[in-house]
């Protein structure tokens, strides 16, 4: 008697989706829509900024962390002229929750 084994083709898992310990993946970041971006605000204690926020989407938050990365200056300008920050602390805080997601 012989005996033959048959091979059976298993599919490689499905890679898991890049996540790493407090950030979010940019693919995931990006497909956000305006309500996701003002429930990340309030997840952040950021309620109060969501009405300046209600037209952003994920891209655009992507778009913002790129002009802070790009131009500092006029990103921490844009942040007390027209989201109304008062200090530097809540600068940095919040500056640094856009650097947790992606």
């Amino acid at each position: 008697m012989i005996i033959v084994e048959k091979s059976v083709a298993v599919p490689a898992p499905a890679p898991a989706v890049p996540k790493s310990e407090g950030t979010t993946c940019v693919q995931i970041v990006q497909q956000w829509d305006s309500g996701e971006v003002v429930n990340w605000l309030c997840r952040n204690n950021y309620s109060h900024l969501q009405n300046w926020f209600l037209s952003y989407n994920g891209g655009d938050l992507m778009g913002l962390k790129r002009i802070a990365a790009q131009a500092p200056e006029f990103f921490f300008g844009k942040l007390e002229q027209e989201f109304g920050f008062k200090s530097l602390l809540e600068m940095i805080r919040f500056k640094n929750m856009l650097d947790a997601i992606v």
